[in-house]
Parts: structure tokens; sequence; C-alpha cells
């Protein structure tokens, strides 16, 4: 079964529609159609499931230190944005997903088959999905990789110490990936990959202040080195149940 993340399908698909010259709806359609038969042609596998995310998502709520995708407010979306939602739900009956993302529906149903001993593979070119276990696919790269258990969470943890720009979280002030990988890569479990990440966030702290990217926040009682940790994972995990 192929799970495809159906955002970015459409913001891809619409967007390319719009650099055309006379940029038109039945052009943006044909993209979209020509993106998924490429790629059920390249996975040999005519069983597949669209997910696209709707209103209300969880995260908005837990967001303390910066508004959660903040930056994104106001940002332009292709011409045919709705048109398209609306064609992927006709024509290819996609699931709409509220009060949560695409990316948590596409987590949770490839984390239930593998559980169940199911073939799936997860299509999409969003980073934030290689937190999760299984079999993958990049329809732009055109590349089928594979992500253990415990890459997925070396791949999560990351995230923690990087924080997301795009979906303004967060991470560690001057923490790159050179730095992140460095901390991490010997890790044999999850468990030690949290001790690792706590222990960089607290040596972090000076004067009773934590600098990340984009905030610098001061400790208190009820704001501490936990507490932060606690929301910027919550903003970053994926859901797998």
């Amino acid at each position: 079964m192929i799970l495809v993340d159906g955002d970015i399908i459409v913001y891809r698909c619409g967007f390319g529609a719009d650099k055309d010259r006379n940029p038109s709806l039945e052009f943006a359609k044909y993209n979209v159609k020509s993106t998924i038969n490429r790629i059920v042609t390249a996975l040999h596998d005519c069983k597949y499931k669209i997910y696209l995310t709707g209103k209300g998502n969880y995260r908005e709520k837990l967001a303390t230190l910066i508004p959660y995708k903040k930056s994104r407010q106001g940002a332009k979306k292709p011409s045919y944005y709705n048109e398209l939602r609306d064609y992927l739900g006709v024509v290819y009956d996609a699931e709409i997903i509220n009060g949560q993302e695409a990316d948590d529906a596409l987590g949770i149903e490839q984390c239930k088959a593998l559980q169940e001993g199911r073939d799936t593979i997860l299509v999409s070119i969003d980073k934030d999905l290689d937190m999760i276990p299984g079999w993958h696919y990049n329809f732009v790269k055109d590349i089928k990789y594979e992500v253990s258990e415990l890459e997925g969470y070396r791949n999560f943890y990351t995230q923690v110490l990087l924080g997301d720009k795009c979906d303004d979280i967060p991470g560690l002030y001057r923490v790159g990936k050179a730095k992140a990988f460095k901390l991490l890569k010997d890790c044999i479990d999850m468990d030690e990959m949290d001790v690792i990440v706590t222990d960089t966030y607290k040596k972090a702290v000076k004067d009773g202040r934590l600098k990340l990217n984009g905030v610098e926040m001061e400790l208190t009682e009820d704001v501490t080195v936990e507490s932060i940790l606690k929301e910027i994972k919550s903003l970053l995990w994926i859901k797998r149940e």
C-alpha cells in the first residue's frame, strides 16, 4: 500500500501550473494525475491512500515559545489550491485529516502496518517524516529508502537539537547538523539520545537564560529546560499511534 502526502502534491503541482504562461485548472489537474501515475508506476503498486491536512491542529495550542508556523501566516498558496484538494478528494478519495496534520495520519498508518506485518511505503519529500520507520519514497528524486527504528529516533532527536525553521519550532542556538550528528551518531537507543539531548540543552544555559533559535528564554520555576524540551518534542513528534 502506498501512503501519499497529498499536501506536498497540491503545492508542487499547483505552483508548477502557476509557472505556465497561461495557468489553468486543467493543467494543474494534469500535473496531479501525472504525478500520482508516476508514483504508482515507480512503486509497482496500484493500491494507495492519499492524506490531506484539514482544519485544526493540536500543535497550535501547544506552542508557547513561538506561535506554530507563524512565518507561514498569509503565505501564498497555489492559484488552484482548493480546487486541487477537491480534485484529490473526489477523484482519488483523499482523506481529510482534522485536528492534526496529514503527516500524523501517515505516521500512524505506516507504524500500524509495520506492527501488523503489512507492506507500506510512505511517499513524500518532507524530512519530518524520516522519523517514521519503514520504507519511504522521495518522488521528486526517485529515491526509495528504508528507515530503521533507531534511525527514526535519531532523526527525531536531531530535529530536537536543530528545531524546524519552516514550522517555527526553535532548537538550540548555533547547533548545526554536524554537531547534532556528532552527538547522536553512537547512540544505541532512544533513551541514550534523550539523555544526551537534555544534557546538551542544560549545558547551554547561561546566567539563568537559554538561547534558542528565534527566542531567548529566562528560566523560572515554571519555565525550565525540561518544560521547554517537552514543548519542542511535542511539536516535532510525528504520531505513531
